[in-house]
């Protein structure tokens, strides 16, 4: 099977500086998948401070090239459209920016913050292809499951308050690299939509005192 996809002149290319740098160029086309709209901001954060940690993913989906699965043990990788940004980083900084857009926490902790964080969002991407095994029902495919732990005491104990696997395939609409790229961005989009969701029905654990007591 050919999954060679087309090129767009809309996406990113290094063909220009390659010329001016009179390099032959590579014809790589790099793709970032964008923030999801999430609404209007809740008027009052629900959760104090969480902190994102990197993604883990799938080993077999690490790397920025675009993967193929052409059957139920072959892949293809396509080293002419890669994302800009490894995909654990990319969808690490995606979420910690959604979560922050959504209101529900007072503060998205950034790595370099010294603050000890009330929560903790862990995530576990375990699918992240372009599923090509049925050649007239292309589809993007993205899973990954949350774990949102509380850190009651501000200690190393953390209790998980939270956690729950969000799939998603959405068909490509035609065999191009920028179709496989907009229906993984609305894959990814629906799994944050249902997460917010989610987060925004959960009741928050009281608060807990250095002397092990709960207030409201």
């Amino acid at each position: 099977m050919n999954t060679r996809l087309k090129l767009f002149p809309a996406a990113l290319t290094v063909t220009l500086l390659a010329a001016c740098l009179g390099k032959q160029p590579l014809d790589i086309t790099y793709y970032s998948l964008t923030v999801p709209a999430v609404g209007q901001p809740v008027a009052d954060p629900k959760f104090g401070s969480v902190f994102v940690r990197d993604f883990y993913l799938n080993p077999n989906y690490e790397d920025k090239n675009f993967n193929y699965r052409t059957g139920d043990l072959t892949y293809e990788t396509d080293f002419y459209h890669q994302f800009k940004l490894s995909p654990r980083a990319q969808l690490t900084s995606l979420t910690r920016d959604t979560l922050r857009n959504s209101g529900l926490f007072k503060t998205v902790l950034m790595p370099e913050s010294s603050q000890v964080s009330d929560y903790a969002l862990v995530a576990d991407v375990s699918q992240f292809y372009a599923d090509f095994r049925n050649p007239q029902n292309p589809r993007a495919t993205l899973t990954i499951n949350f774990n949102l732990s509380h850190n009651p005491k501000k200690g190393l104990e953390r209790p998980i308050l939270f956690s729950k696997t969000y799939s998603e395939s959405i068909p490509i609409a035609k065999k191009t690299a920028d179709n496989v790229a907009t229906s993984w961005n609305t894959a990814y989009a629906g799994i944050m939509n249902q997460l917010l969701q989610d987060l925004t029905a959960l009741t928050p654990p009281p608060s807990v005192e250095p002397d092990g007591n709960a207030t409201k």
